[in-house]
């Protein structure tokens, strides 16, 4: 492995060289000095993101508003500044052989706030308006105001987005109708251990150290590989400060509900750091009729080093997790007590150098461990306890060269090793990924941006598979654009699926779950398109239609009925969403945002779907009173009926579906922060305000009141 790596290394190393003497040797570089100011008050700008089109060169203007874009080749840039709060406004400079050039910028106030960058549709940075994906952002202000503790909760009222309940009681993810274990969740870009069923529990994800979350519907392994099919969800951890930041939040409420975060950050000397600490702890919270979690507890820190040079920078990051449950669980008329403990690492080195004026390297070596003991305890008998452990490290890395203003290239190369351990698997199992992408993205015409890619992916015991993908997005008019897009995706069965051999606890009957070693990978092909719209900052509205077919999905079947699980590609499956979102300020401090989801989906008889309710809707208000001192968010949810199909064991000990009808149901929550100081807020909120509980499907748990109070110096 360590020779792999190390050749990846050489090779990565003597191509930038080769990259940097082919471009330094055109002509002598020229320079861009400017300045960016409030059109209105005239006053300076400062953390203003300045970058050239097209490419990933850029700056940030400091305290006076100043800003220096170095090592540019001559011809005609397209320069853009944003910043949260104003409009983003462009510029075209000449840039001649040796010369500096000087601009000003004049950003006008934007009450949409909706310009951001954004990584994960293509891999590197884009402006969100420009980026040619359809693709939401989740920022940090809106996990805020809805008081959210975790990944789970920031995403619940997301379109599209379910939360569902793993079979130990923690919080998965569900998209467009989509199961969990075909959406990928990378953290900065990068994959973690620690699944449970092959899906990711999102509770395990503190929320306080979420800077925002980027999410992208439909297949997208021509960028990320494997379980990527469905969607990618990326959650970016909170940066580095150049100033220094304390961040202090306490938290109690209803059912046992207590936390605490503590975060700092700053630089000193070029040198960059970061440290959070949190812990939280809930009481009682029932996941389904079945499971009934009594106790939850999650501490975890997380450190972060930077160091900054001219030409690019290198961040080293670690975090350490341990979580605990305690729950009860009902299976074939009989009580079992459980007990869930988690230990968990993650690390990553982040190298980004740039090589020439259009060349740049982006690296991350990285690294995760997940150690998960599970005992159950049927009561009157004795215990059951397994173990899973796994391992994960690779690399991923881009080389980025703009070749011209309206040309640029990526060219990758990502590997891991995965080696996964447990009391449910035949034997320990390590599977080697590689792959190797390529995209390039064209402006031909300045109203039109087009992204066309493939990546080859090589997996230790399965054939290689390509995955293609194209995209576009064109303005038709002022505020008017119109994305769409193409793609293929692929999962490769799981460990737990190829090699499962295990006695579930079922007594007087025992049940064995074995896996299928020849299992083929799942394949999607997806397409997207989608209008956007936006008014004088006044309105912002889209809609969207994804449609994504799936084959040869993995299902379980019984190979001995009653007494042997078993899995096998069976299915087909097909999942159409229209969604819309609109956004409108009624005044400058009154707002209000609607969407509304609507999902087909059409399934093999075997394989039904899981209730998802064919129609979503939700409507956040926002009402700032008292000059930003006081602030209301209310939120509510709306779900149509629909059927559900559940598993329950019979008399004889075999899981038999059950279809039961679901009512139409809202949710209702409310947020009231308040600035007590310019350091301090507080803030009052209450979850399922109307106190709505369903005994067989849920919510099952009632109104929750809780207090929030948050120092930031």
């Amino acid at each position: 492995m360590l020779r792999r790596v190390s050749l990846a290394v050489v090779l990565f190393g003597m191509a930038g060289a080769w990259f940097h003497g082919l471009v330094a040797a055109a002509a002598t570089p020229g320079s861009i000095v400017g300045k960016v100011v409030d059109a209105k008050t005239g006053q300076p700008l400062a953390c203003v993101n300045v970058v050239v089109s097209g490419t990933m060169r850029g700056a940030a203007s400091d305290e006076a508003g100043v800003f220096r874009i170095g090592r540019l080749d001559p011809g005609v840039y397209v320069l853009r500044a944003s910043m949260v709060g104003y409009e983003t406004a462009t510029l075209q400079v000449e840039v001649r052989q040796g010369a500096v050039e000087e601009v000003e910028f004049r950003l006008e106030p934007s009450i949409l706030q909706a310009q951001q960058i954004v990584v994960t549709a293509t891999r590197s940075e884009h402006l969100l308006e420009d980026v040619p994906v359809v693709m939401e952002v989740v920022q940090q202000y809106e996990i805020r105001e809805k008081g959210a503790n975790d990944l789970a909760e920031a995403l619940e009222d997301r379109p599209g987005v379910v939360i569902d309940a793993s079979s130990s009681g923690g919080k998965i993810l569900r998209m467009n109708g989509v199961d969990g274990r075909r959406i990928l969740v990378l953290v900065d870009g990068v994959p973690v251990a620690g699944k449970v069923n092959d899906r990711q529990e999102l509770d395990l994800f503190d929320a306080d150290d979420i800077e925002r979350i980027e999410i992208v519907k439909g297949p997208g392994s021509s960028l990320y590989g494997s379980d990527a099919m469905g969607g990618v969800v990326n959650v970016i951890t909170q940066p580095i400060t150049e100033d220094f930041r304390l961040d202090l939040r306490t938290r109690t409420g209803g059912f046992g509900l207590r936390g605490g975060n503590l975060a700092l950050s700053g630089t000193t000397a070029g040198l960059g750091y970061a440290l959070s600490l949190d812990h939280t702890r809930q009481g009682e919270r029932r996941s389904t009729d079945e499971i009934a979690v009594k106790d939850f507890r999650s501490s975890n820190g997380r450190a972060k080093l930077q160091r900054r040079w001219k030409s690019g920078s290198l961040t080293g990051s670690v975090l350490y997790r341990r979580t605990s449950q305690e729950a009860t669980l009902q299976m074939s008329g009989r009580t079992y007590d459980t007990e869930t403990n988690v230990r968990h690492w993650d690390y990553s080195m982040h190298l980004l150098q740039a090589m020439a004026s259009r060349v740049e390297a982006d690296v991350t070596f990285f690294g995760s461990r997940n150690f998960r003991e599970y005992r159950s305890v049927p009561r009157g008998r004795p215990a059951s306890v397994d173990t899973t452990t796994e391992d994960l490290f690779g690399i991923r890395s881009d080389l980025r060269w703009t070749l011209k203003p309206w040309l640029m290239a990526d060219v990758g190369y990502d590997m891991s090793a995965n080696q996964y351990e447990s009391d449910r698997v035949s034997s320990a199992s390590t599977r080697w990924q590689h792959g190797l992408f390529t995209q390039l993205q064209l402006t031909p015409l300045e109203p039109l941006t087009l992204v066309a890619g493939a990546r080859y992916d090589k997996i230790s015991g399965l054939q290689g598979r390509v995955s293609p993908r194209a995209s576009a997005v064109y303005s038709i008019a002022p505020g008017l654009k119109l994305r769409t897009g193409w793609g293929m995706g692929f999962r490769a069965p799981s460990f737990i699926e190829m090699y499962s051999y295990f006695v579930m606890p079922i007594p007087g009957r025992p049940l064995y779950l074995i896996g299928n070693e020849n299992l083929k990978p799942e394949t999607s092909s997806g397409y997207d398109v989608g209008l956007e719209y936006s008014l004088k900052g006044r309105l912002f509205a889209n809609v969207s239609f994804f449609e994504n077919r799936f084959r040869d999905l993995i299902a379980d079947y019984w190979r001995q009925p009653g007494s042997v699980l078993s899995y096998r590609n069976v299915n087909r499956a097909s999942f159409r969403t229209l969604e819309a979102q609109g956004k409108l300020y009624l005044l400058s401090n009154f707002w209000l945002t609607v969407s509304y989801n609507s999902t087909r989906v059409w399934e093999d008889e075997e394989y039904p779907t899981l209730g998802i309710s064919p129609h979503m809707a939700t409507l956040r208000l926002n009402w700032r009173m008292l000059h930003d001192r006081l602030n209301l968010s209310a939120r509510s949810q709306l779900f149509s009926s629909t059927d559900v199909t559940q598993y329950v064991t019979d008399a004889s000990g075999a899981l038999v579906p059950r279809t039961l009808r679901r009512n139409a149901y809202g949710l209702l929550d409310a947020t009231l922060t308040l600035r007590l100081h310019r350091l301090v807020d507080l803030r009052l909120g209450v979850s399922n305000l109307t106190d709505y509980t369903d005994a067989t499907f849920g919510p099952y748990l009632g109104r929750r009141a809780y207090v929030d109070l948050d120092f930031s110096l």
